[in-house]
């Protein structure tokens, strides 16, 4: 549990992190710049809601020296709502993920609370899932940011937004964007191949054996990944943004992933020599939309408060008290 909600915390508890003015000229604008000033007008929003939605589906054929071919399809789906208020910082995201693969499905809803102590020093993290009908009780974490800033590999929020601003100096997209001024907001579309990607791979070559980095370059050199994005004019806020793979080339990249897995399972002995594996993949896509004026009230449930008291009043009791029928 310790992992699942710190890990959740320091993606949500970027948030957080208090950063300079966000750049107001739109002339000759990049698209690095533009993608900077929204992460940091995100930042320091005062109050933000939002809706980020995936779906990929596809199919799966499995067959084997003497038997019959088996057909399978596969979806994926994820909705989520977001709210953010500041000082102190409170975070909730609840939505649905729905998967199905291979006859067997999933379907889960999630509520998650992040909230910041009144000092600043730590933020406590509510979370709930109700599975394929299941509902599972309140779990209730607690992390300092200090720990948080250690897992991320930096000193504080200021190191960070260095890391983040030469992560964007060195990506130099090469892809050609077309940003248009349209009324009060700015229109930018492109679309991330091989070339976008390939110096990320070339600055992890040291941590990657051969064999990955051939996989890694072989699953990229297929995707071609469509970016539609629409931004405030006046403070470069992200509004809305639609990601898409429909012009990659998901043949090949089906058949990349098919012969890995495979290879890996014959590796393993987990099959023979004789299996086939297809990967049919279809349409897959990200949506987001945001807004900086509806006011966002967050509240945590009694619940989950309730919940985390109780899980502090068995931290707090020994593991072997004793009772007086005991010692007698």
């Amino acid at each position: 549990m310790k992992k699942k909600t710190a890990a959740i915390t320091m993606a949500m508890v970027v948030a957080a992190i208090p950063a300079g003015a966000y750049a107001q000229d739109t002339a000759n604008l990049t698209a690095e710049q533009l993608f900077a000033d929204a992460m940091i007008y995100a930042i320091e929003a005062p109050q933000m809601t939002g809706t980020m939605s995936f779906f990929g589906e596809g199919n799966i054929k499995i067959s084997g020296e003497g038997s019959p071919e088996s057909s399978f399809g596969m979806a994926a789906g994820m909705d989520l709502e977001i709210k953010k208020t500041a000082d102190p910082l409170k975070l909730q995201m609840t939505g649905n993920v729905d998967i199905g693969v291979l006859g067997q499905s999933i379907n889960a809803d999630m509520d998650m609370y992040a909230i910041e102590s009144e000092d600043g020093k730590t933020i406590d993290t509510y979370m709930k899932m109700v599975s394929n009908g299941e509902e599972s009780p309140w779990e209730h974490d607690s992390d300092d940011f200090e720990g948080i800033w250690e897992e991320m590999d930096v000193s504080g929020p200021d190191e960070f937004k260095e890391k983040m601003a030469e992560a964007l100096e060195k990506a130099q997209l090469k892809t050609d964007w077309d940003i248009q001024e349209q009324g009060d907001t700015c229109v930018m579309s492109g679309q991330f191949t091989y070339a976008d990607i390939l110096p990320i791979i070339e600055e992890s070559e040291e941590d990657m054996t051969e064999e990955e980095r051939q996989m890694a370059e072989d699953i990229l050199e297929c995707l071609k990944v469509n970016v539609n994005c629409t931004f405030a004019k006046d403070t470069h806020a992200l509004l809305m943004a639609d990601i898409n793979l429909d012009d990659s080339d998901m043949d090949t990249l089906g058949k990349t992933i098919s012969d890995l897995i495979v290879q890996s399972m014959q590796e393993s002995g987990a099959t023979g020599s004789a299996m086939n594996l297809a990967f049919e993949l279809g349409a897959c896509g990200y949506s987001v939309e945001f807004n900086y004026d509806s006011a966002a009230e967050i509240t945590v449930p009694e619940e989950a408060l309730a919940s985390a008291r109780q899980d502090e009043v068995s931290v707090e009791m020994p593991e072997n008290t004793e009772t007086e029928a005991d010692i007698q």
